[in-house]
């Protein structure tokens, strides 16, 4: 994989996350193609199965009679590209903090380096702005301080989020795995009613 862009998903145009291979030999992230599959539930497509977003390939997953949400797990994972995306990423964010270290420059004054942050007007300023405009401020950091703090931020924030979606999907399995038990009693009932009315009418 020669680039970041080898690397996209076509949907949500960012580094792959879970990566799953279709049968027409695209790749999606898993939720991405979560999202496809339920979105296209509105559309025309033979009951069991969804187009590629890409190609419009009719795809039958492994297990259609699960509910649609849970369709694009069932695909393989493509473990070197997520391998190979997750280097992506750690270039990614070495060349960001490379950039916050030495290329930011002051608002204010252009001519210099943009050495702090404030936190309060979320701003890369240099020192004099530092010590002057933003002395009233709460939060001044370095630069190198505020990537780190902001990478951990939108880290944390993602772990909650997946966190969340984990939570949801495990309720959406317990919704599945009830749809089932209550469909399975319905005929079990239907079968005995129609048993006891043939031995009623014989």
């Amino acid at each position: 994989m020669e680039s970041e862009e080898d690397g996209t998903c076509p949907i949500c145009q960012d580094l792959f996350r879970d990566p799953k291979s279709v049968p027409c030999a695209h790749t999606f992230c898993r939720r991405c193609l979560t999202g496809h599959i339920l979105a296209s539930q509105k559309r025309s497509h033979p009951s069991g199965s969804f187009s590629c977003p890409l190609c419009n390939h009719v795809i039958t997953p492994p297990d259609p009679h699960t509910h649609r949400f849970f369709w694009a797990r069932q695909f393989p994972t493509d473990d070197k590209l997520e391998d190979a995306v997750a280097k992506m990423a750690d270039a990614r964010a070495a060349r960001e903090e490379g950039a916050g270290r030495g290329g930011a420059r002051c608002q204010s004054h252009p001519d210099k380096a943009a050495e702090t942050w404030c936190t309060d007007h979320d701003v890369a300023v240099c020192w004099e702005c530092a010590i002057t405009t933003h002395k009233p401020c709460s939060g001044i950091l370095k630069i190198p301080q505020a990537a780190s703090q902001r990478k951990q931020e939108v880290n944390d924030m993602r772990t909650r989020l997946d966190a969340l979606r984990d939570s949801f999907e495990r309720e959406l399995e317990k919704l599945d795995a009830s749809e089932t038990h209550m469909a399975t009693e319905r005929m079990k009932t239907q079968n005995d009613i129609e048993e006891r009315t043939s031995c009623a009418l014989g």
